[in-house]
């Protein structure tokens, strides 16, 4: 029982030292952060439905993992072929596709709460 609590421990660690280094290191995260939080906030500011807040909240933390993920594609990708590929450049799009898609559904709905929000 205490050993498996020790591996709990250990496998956060190592996903709060990944956060940490995507945040050094990745201009994007920083972007979908600041900006997701400022229309959540914005969402609560307006007094949206509890329900759209939790979607919101939701697809901001799915793009967020996402672009998690992208990086790691991209990462893993330059370690695998240094030099520019065509195969590496279209498996670097699709992963930024599966960011991009979420995102703006998160845009999208959220416009959509606004203006029937306030008109």
């Amino acid at each position: 029982m205490v050993l498996r609590l020790l591996r709990q421990a250990a496998n956060i660690q190592f996903a709060l030292a990944g956060i940490l280094t995507i945040f050094k290191e990745e201009v994007n995260c920083w972007n979908f952060l600041v900006g997701g939080f400022a229309f959540i906030a914005v969402a609560f500011w307006l007094a949206f439905p509890a329900w759209s807040i939790a979607i919101l909240l939701f697809a901001w933390v799915l793009t967020l993992s996402l672009e998690f993920l992208n990086s790691s594609i991209e990462r893993l990708a330059n370690v695998v072929q240094p030099n520019r590929s065509e195969h590496i450049r279209k498996i670097k799009d699709i992963a930024a596709a599966a960011v991009f898609l979420p995102g703006l559904f998160f845009v999208f709905l959220w416009a959509y709460l606004f203006f029937t929000r306030t008109h």
